[in-house]
């Protein structure tokens, strides 16, 4: 499973995802923590298509078909960033953001494929 500095999963971020690293701690505001959220989901998304990118260089150089199984799993990836993305940018405030994107185990990444 790819990761980053993030979990996106805020169950595993504690207190100090709320709060900049300041002398006085100072609260992160709702932007704030979206920005860092999609950050860290825009990061897993590329490391989980990484590998798989050549089969789409691959269909542009030499028009040679993205095997079905690649093509699947690519829209799968970018399906759940854009779902995930959604929920982020849904949120009202920080306490909603805290609620509904606290847990994103009902919209998980793909498994990974060998390539």
């Amino acid at each position: 499973m790819a990761t980053s500095k993030f979990s996106s999963d805020l169950n595993n971020y504690g207190r100090e995802f709320f709060y900049w690293e300041l002398p006085r701690e100072t609260k992160k505001t709702l932007t704030n923590i979206q920005t860092l959220m999609r950050e860290d989901i825009q990061s897993i998304a590329y490391q989980l298509l990484v590998s798989t990118d050549w089969y789409v260089t691959r269909k542009v150089e030499r028009s040679i078909d993205i095997p079905e199984n690649v093509s699947t799993y690519r829209a799968s990836v970018i399906s759940t960033c854009q779902q995930r993305m959604a929920r982020i940018d849904a949120a009202t405030d920080t306490e909603n953001f805290y609620n509904t994107c606290s847990d994103f185990s009902d919209i998980p990444w793909p498994q990974e494929i060998n390539t």
